[in-house]
């Protein structure tokens, strides 16, 4: 009967009496695998710092950090802020056959003008703008288009005189391509003889892409 009972003890505290004799250092290493481990048991504070590396995440359930939300956001968008210098066409974007660029001119013909302008290295584009190139009865933006007949957004004035603003009009230009850009005339900022520059270009380009 002793016997017996001392068993019984035995069974019902030998878990108890194991918990708080067996060490660290009596168990194997691999000992305890991972169908041993109850789901959602380990917490954060157990977990050794830097331990879970990269290749061991699956990266699809994470979402997008701030700054790859905002990259996001700003994709196929160029913003630019220049000073033009007189007689020089300065480049702004390029997007397939398609080049965006401002220029600048000083005193011709008594006045001073600063301007947004498309041009292609393919033949049969199409644009809109201050110039217009719709493709109707032939007529396409082509290489050979002069930069006075390809203007997106143009402001002028007389030679000397201070004159920073917007332009009414929108424009796009699209390759044969179908690469591109849209600008908005009125979030763009044309600006001459101000700041000690002659012309001043600001603004954003949207990327086309069919």
């Amino acid at each position: 009967m002793v016997v017996a009972v001392v068993a019984l003890v035995a069974a019902l505290g030998g878990g108890a009496y194991a918990a708080s004799r067996i060490g660290t250092d009596d168990i194997a290493d691999q000992a305890v695998t991972n169908k041993k481990i109850e789901k959602r048991t380990i917490k954060n504070a157990r977990i050794a710092k830097d331990a879970i590396k990269g290749s061991s995440i699956d990266e699809s359930s994470l979402g997008a950090v701030p700054d790859a939300e905002l990259a996001q956001a700003v994709a196929g968008r160029v913003p630019f802020s220049l000073r033009v210098e007189p007689n020089v066409s300065t480049p702004i974007a390029q997007n397939g056959a398609i080049t965006i660029s401002a220029f600048c001119s000083v005193n011709v013909g008594g006045e001073d003008a600063v301007a947004i302008v498309a041009t292609t290295s393919q033949p049969g584009a199409v644009m809109e703008g201050r110039d217009n190139h719709r493709g109707n009865n032939g007529n396409f933006l082509e290489p050979t288009t002069p930069g006075p007949e390809s203007e997106l957004l143009l402001n002028s004035a007389a030679t000397g005189t201070t004159n920073v603003r917007n332009d009414v009009d929108e424009g796009f230009v699209l390759g044969p391509d179908g690469h591109g850009f849209r600008i908005a005339g009125d979030a763009t900022m044309l600006g001459l003889n101000y700041l000690g520059s002659p012309c001043l270009a600001a603004g954003t380009l949207e990327q086309i892409d069919f």
